[in-house]
């Protein structure tokens, strides 16, 4: 008896302290992809994104980028970023980037309209960059939320049954990008869904935090 009455104190130490000291969400982002030292590139893109030859997916996103002013992800970053691309209805969209480096996490907004110089395809954007505060809840907090959101490891939408599409639906883009590591998977019209598909409405809920926890994003819109 006299064993198990010291015991418990410690067990109890020890609870109270590993709930004090969760993982940073840095650690948590390493631990969920595996992301270690390696030679090679790990690049985990829908297929239909891997024919180089395709306008839509490789040259024209590459142009957007261009045309913005953002470098390409794809192979891979030093450090740790998130963007999420979001088209609008009426030809505009958000971009909004989450960025670790040097043991710092930081943001970014865009706010662009899109462009055609050929009168077809829009293959140029226009936009400017908003310099966006610290989150309301702090980054830690606001890194954990969307971590359990799941924004590492949604689903692209081909691989979704059931999931409702139109021929003019609006982007919603996901890049994920470490060293030597680069993950990208879409939900469009992801408004759209009706809260049925869990992927889609866990994607929506994202959306509200950034929201809410950047105001001065959603109101330059």
């Amino acid at each position: 008896m006299k064993t198990a009455f010291y015991i418990m104190p410690f067990l109890v130490l020890l609870f109270v302290l590993s709930c004090k000291n969760p993982p940073t969400p840095i650690n948590r982002i390493r631990e969920e992809l595996n992301i270690k030292e390696q030679s090679e590139l790990i690049k985990d893109i829908p297929e239909r994104m891997k024919d180089t030859s395709s306008l839509f997916y490789s040259k024209l996103f590459n142009k957007w980028e261009k045309t913005l002013g953002v470098p390409s992800l794809e192979n891979g970053i030093d450090g740790f970023q998130i963007r999420i691309w979001e088209g609008e209805e009426d030809n505009t969209g958000k971009l909004f980037i989450l960025d670790y480096s040097s043991d710092l996490w930081a943001s970014k907004g865009y706010l662009y309209k899109y462009l055609s110089t050929d009168e077809t395809l829009p293959d140029s954007l226009d936009g400017k960059p908003i310099a966006l505060k610290e989150p309301k809840s702090g980054w830690n907090t606001f890194v954990n939320k969307i971590l359990d959101k799941g924004i590492l490891r949604l689903k692209d939408y081909k691989t979704i049954p059931n999931y409702f599409m139109a021929t003019d639906a609006e982007l919603l883009r996901v890049e994920i990008a470490s060293n030597r590591y680069y993950r990208s998977y879409e939900l469009p019209m992801v408004y759209h869904q009706n809260n049925k598909l869990e992927d889609a409405k866990k994607m929506v809920e994202i959306l509200e935090l950034i929201k809410k926890d950047f105001p001065q994003f959603s109101s330059e819109n």
